[in-house]
């Protein structure tokens, strides 16, 4: 749960950076916008789905596209193929950045695929040059958990609160 709540705001936030370089004129912006809009329990998930593949199609290097699609799917839906389809996808189109890498190994630790996961999680790191997102430590973290190593897992997860992430560790406070 602590994970889930982490990877919520930290994929919320990463949107809010990219939301003011949105161009008015552009297609996926006003698509990616609509579904925003519709994004909620309280008002259309499937709507905001809709949307946001509409915005892909107009393009595909649309990056917030794809975080919410994931947020959707491996948060709201616990549908974790679905999670991994986009993952797959926002990897192909941002091959040299960390975050898709990190995302897809999340999918693929749901589904038991541990070596799988440490593959994609050695590839961020190296992507990184040494300066690692907190999120890429955190995930580290369950990794090494769920592959009985203990002693790593605290490693990662004492770098994750090193990251100088204010929202890393509010949310780790609050969990």
């Amino acid at each position: 749960l602590l994970l889930c709540i982490i990877l919520v705001f930290f994929v919320f936030f990463l949107i809010l950076k990219q939301f003011l370089n949105f161009e008015r004129d552009d297609k996926a912006s006003y698509y990616f916008l609509k579904g925003v809009s519709n994004f909620g329990p309280e008002l259309n998930y499937s709507l905001s789905e809709k949307y946001f593949y509409q915005a892909l199609s107009h393009n595909h290097s649309f990056e917030n596209a794809y975080l919410y699609l994931y947020h959707y799917y491996y948060i709201t839906l616990s549908d974790f193929p679905k999670a991994e389809i986009i993952s797959r996808e926002y990897l192909f189109n941002f091959p040299n950045k960390e975050l898709p890498y990190v995302l897809l190994a999340s999918c693929l630790m749901k589904d038991g695929r541990l070596s799988e996961s440490e593959s994609l999680l050695k590839k961020a790191f190296d992507i990184s040059n040494n300066s690692a997102m907190d999120i890429t430590y955190l995930y580290s973290g369950k990794l090494y958990a769920l592959l009985g190593d203990t002693e790593n897992s605290k490693k990662m997860l004492d770098k994750t609160l090193k990251t100088n992430s204010s929202q890393v560790t509010e949310f780790l406070v609050l969990g």
